[in-house]
Order: structure tokens, then C-alpha cells, then sequence
């Protein structure tokens, strides 16, 4: 089985344009577990550290069941 250590690989602000003129500024991190990926998530702005965590371990909870 693959190494499915998680590293981030970019963390960038960014803003989504939302009906009716609204904007919900977000932060976009992009990661990788072992060698899959790279995977795209995006969070409200300034996620905590606790919230990405859980992101990328739902990613690896996932590639270990499709093996």
C-alpha cells in the first residue's frame, strides 16, 4: 500500500461570486495524500487548522477503501 501521508501543497484566498451580487470570500487548499492527487478543497475564509485536518483525513479514509 502507498505511503497516504497528507501534505498541502498550496493555500491561496480567493472569492466566489454568489447570485444576487453577493461574494463569500474563501481559501482554497490543495493537498496531496501520498502520491494521489493533487486534491482541491475549498473553505470559507481562514479555515482552522483542525477543519483542513479533517478534510484531508476524509480524502484517506476514502483512497483506503478503494484498496
Amino acid at each position: 500500500m502507498d505511503d497516504l501521508k497528507a501534505k498541502i501543497v498550496r493555500v491561496f484566498d480567493t472569492a466566489e461570486f454568489q447570485i444576487g451580487g453577493a461574494v463569500r470570500e474563501t481559501t482554497v487548499v490543495q493537498f496531496t495524500i501520498g502520491t494521489h492527487g493533487p486534491f482541491t478543497h475549498t473553505f470559507d475564509r481562514g479555515p482552522q487548522r483542525h477543519d483542513i485536518d479533517q478534510v484531508m483525513q476524509q480524502r484517506r479514509a476514502a483512497l483506503e477503501g478503494l484498496v
